[in-house]
C-alpha cells in the first residue's frame, strides 16, 4: 500500500507536535526554574561575592565596620568563593542554592554591623 507523501508528512508532523506538547519528558529538567537559573548564574559568575566585597570595602571606608570585623567577614566571603568554585564546577544545584542563602547571610551580617 502506498501512502501519499503529503499525508505521511502531515502524520509525522502531528506526531512530533504531540510529543513537543507533552509533560516535558523529553526536555532536561531545569535546576531552579526561571528565577533560580538567574540566581545560580549570579553565584557561579562570582557576581554575588564581588558585590559583597565591594559593599564591605565601602563600609570600612566609611568607618561603619571596624577592620577586625571586616577581616572576619572577608574571610567568610573567601570561604564561600572556594565552595562556589567547587560546587559550580560540579553543577550541584542544591549546593549552589545553599551558597546563595549563605551569601544572603553575609549580606545581612554586613548590614547589621554597618547599621544600614
Amino acid at each position: 500500500m502506498r501512502i501519499p507523501t503529503g499525508l505521511a508528512l502531515a502524520g509525522t508532523l502531528l506526531t512530533l507536535s504531540g510529543c513537543a506538547q507533552g509533560p516535558g519528558y523529553y526536555a532536561p529538567p531545569r535546576p531552579y526554574g526561571e528565577y533560580g537559573a538567574a540566581e545560580a548564574d549570579a553565584v557561579c559568575s562570582g557576581a554575588r561575592a564581588r558585590a559583597l566585597e565591594q559593599r564591605l570595602s565601602r563600609a570600612v571606608y566609611e568607618r561603619r565596620i571596624n577592620p577586625y570585623t571586616a577581616d572576619r567577614i572577608h574571610a567568610r566571603i573567601d570561604g564561600l568563593e572556594n565552595r562556589q568554585a567547587r560546587e559550580c564546577a560540579e553543577r550541584d544545584w542544591g549546593a549552589i542554592r545553599g551558597l546563595s542563602h549563605d551569601y544572603d547571610g553575609v549580606s545581612d551580617w554586613i548590614a547589621r554591623e554597618a547599621h544600614w
